[in-house]
């Protein structure tokens, strides 16, 4: 698949004129592209579509719309489009109370060893009171220890 580049994307006033309908037809898309994986957790398998929707909703929620702003989603979003040769998943921890939600993303309890939460220039998002938590990356490794990767550790420790 190729990365999206900013003439992909539709400008925050023909966003808001389409949102409803293309919101609908990704949210159908991702239904067979999730994995439950117990009771807290959800993985999410990226293509262009969804990582197109992920920059779409983060340009209108953070009226983003000037090139260089445009230029640092791309950056941050694409790496998550597989390349034809992987698979590339967001992590979805879901904890509906708060308290829960704090010890289970701040301890990472439920992953576990062997998952690392590699950023690679991605910021914090996701961890606020009225959501679920997302790690925007996640790769998956044997054992324990760093990840292979370098510059990251498991889960809930960063």
């Amino acid at each position: 698949m190729s990365n999206l580049t900013a003439e992909d994307l539709y400008s925050l006033e023909e966003y808001a004129k389409i949102r409803g309908d293309f919101r609908a037809k990704v949210m159908a898309h991702k239904q067979d592209r999730k994995i439950h994986i117990g009771d807290n957790a959800t993985l999410y398998f990226e293509d262009r579509l969804t990582m197109q929707y992920q920059i779409q909703e983060m340009l209108r929620i953070e009226r983003i719309f000037e090139p260089e702003g445009i230029a640092d989603e791309l950056a941050a979003y694409n790496p998550l489009i597989p390349d034809g040769s992987n698979w590339k998943a967001t992590l979805m921890v879901e904890y509906p109370d708060m308290e829960e939600r704090g010890q289970g993303v701040d301890t990472g309890r439920g992953p576990g060893e062997g998952l690392c939460n590699c950023r690679r220039g991605f910021g914090a998002r996701g961890r606020n009171q009225d959501f679920v938590g997302s790690f925007p990356t996640l790769r998956a490794y044997a054992g324990n220890g760093p990840c292979p990767e370098g510059g990251c550790g498991p889960v809930g420790r960063h």
